[in-house]
């Protein structure tokens, strides 16, 4: 399967299915609180479902809150689904949001509890974006350090979705083909499929923006992958990035 597919599993089965409709979602709306996506997860198997069978989905989510030096730092929501077909696992898919008020000024954005829901248990704050440019534990790197790709991000209209904002499955896809450039050229044949991806959102581009991509390359067992990051044009893999990812075939 491919690692994109299970992804729309958390929109046709946790949102449309559990989330779309509930009195305290309206309420966090009418406050100006959303969820914005910071951390998408895909994982394949190798089960190889045909086309024509059906496939069955099931998932569902958790609202919590994460702590910095004793003080409530974020509200976030875990969702997750995983899909199936004939009872063999496809693939699985976790997805990590955080409540923030998006159209307040800074400064005012962090959002500590939640309208009727107040504050929700309490659980671990998951590592941020830099953890996935660290290659992974036993993994021979191919590239020394990282390379920027030769070709530009260019962001076009045809990248957006209803909030004009990049769709989140673009990244990790424009992450894979400049990976598999940077394999390619270490002779690895590019037939390969990609089977996991995870993908940190820092902070979203828009059509019209350009962005350079740094990709490093690696070796783990019989696999292979990239570490890598879109950063502001001309700028290094040090740079606050738009996101990071780490890419398995």
């Amino acid at each position: 399967m491919r690692a994109w597919i299970p992804a729309h599993a958390l929109g046709a089965v946790v949102w449309r299915k559990l989330l779309v409709g509930r009195a305290d979602a309206r309420a966090f709306v009418e406050q100006g609180i959303v969820p914005l996506l910071v951390r998408l997860k895909v994982e394949c198997t190798q089960a190889t479902g045909h086309p024509s069978r059906p496939v069955l989905a099931h998932g569902g989510y958790r609202l919590a809150h994460t702590k910095r030096d004793g003080d409530v730092d974020r509200i976030v929501m875990d969702l997750w689904a995983e899909l199936k077909t004939d009872g063999e696992v496809l693939g699985r898919v976790y997805g990590e949001d955080v409540f923030t008020r998006v159209r307040a000024p800074a400064g005012q954005r962090k959002v500590t509890e939640l309208p009727v829901v107040g504050l929700p248990d309490e659980r671990a704050a998951q590592p941020g974006p830099a953890h996935l440019l660290e290659l992974p534990a036993g993994a021979e790197a191919l590239d020394d350090a990282f390379v920027c790709d030769a070709i530009d991000v260019l962001m076009s209209t045809d990248h957006s979705d209803l909030n004009q904002h990049v769709n989140s499955l673009v990244y990790p896809e424009l992450m894979a083909e400049a990976g598999l450039r940077r394999l390619v050229s270490h002779g690895v044949d590019h037939g390969m499929l990609v089977r996991s991806f995870e993908v940190c959102f820092r902070k979203p581009m828009f059509a019209g923006q350009t962005a350079s991509m740094y990709i490093r390359s690696f070796r783990l067992g019989a696999s292979y992958g990239v570490c890598a990051a879109i950063v502001p044009l001309g700028e290094g893999v040090d740079a606050k990035p738009y996101a990071t990812a780490q890419i398995g075939w």
